[in-house]
């Protein structure tokens, strides 16, 4: 029975991150059809249906209340996709490393220790700046997705500097210590280009003008 209800409450976890209105109206029905499919003595969700319960709250969170045109529709996945991205590079410098350490020892057989340190260093902000970052992305799906002008207005500033931090980081002979961390960055320069490219075109201007007007109160 323990392992019943330690089930539920995790799965309750997840469909916390579903909108309320949502929760209200289906989050019971949801439920019970995820314990009906349950197998005996199943105390956790399984892989997949985490995965799937996670996909749906987010693009729930995500999705723009009205009908974005289509470049606007390519914008936002590009923006989620950057998120991933980030995320991906992060599980790259955790997995690999040791393999990135031995590279640098292979380069640079003569370095100091001041050198190791700042490796050290380098990997360690990484950690903890690329989970920043991905929220980053995924606020600006969410407000671009949206069509406020905000959105706009500082999602040049943040590519422009993602931009600077990437070409320093590729010219520090990246591609020869970490091949796949810098494949991921040169990824994301060009579907953060092309994000940027497509919020400023015209579908896309008129999709912002018309969603702040709706958020606008009505004169009287």
């Amino acid at each position: 029975m323990s392992g019943s209800a330690d089930l539920e409450r995790r799965y309750r976890r997840l469909l916390a991150l579903y909108p309320r209105s949502f929760r209200k109206q289906n989050a019971e029905e949801i439920l019970a059809v995820l314990l009906d499919c349950a197998q005996d003595g199943q105390t956790r969700p399984g892989p997949g249906a985490t995965a799937d319960l996670l996909k749906a709250a987010l693009w729930m969170r995500l999705r723009p209340p009205s009908q974005p045109p289509r470049a606007m529709i390519a914008a936002v996945r590009l923006m989620l996709l950057n998120a991933v991205l980030e995320l991906g590079m992060l599980a790259y410098l955790l997995i690999w490393f040791s393999s990135i350490k031995a590279t640098v020892r292979h380069e640079y057989p003569t370095a100091t220790a001041a050198v190791w340190h700042a490796v050290s260093v380098q990997v360690t902000a990484d950690r903890i700046s690329l989970p920043v970052v991905a929220v980053l992305w995924l606020w600006l799906a969410w407000v671009n997705g949206r069509g406020h002008d905000l959105g706009r207005f500082i999602y040049f500033p943040f590519y422009a500097l993602l931009t600077l931090l990437m070409i320093q980081s590729l010219a520090s002979n990246a591609f020869a210590i970490v091949p796949g961390a810098a494949a991921i960055e040169v990824v994301l320069l060009a579907t953060g280009l092309a994000a940027l490219v497509l919020i400023f075109t015209p579908q896309a201007t008129r999709y912002y003008g018309r969603e702040d007007q709706r958020s606008q109160p009505a004169a009287h």
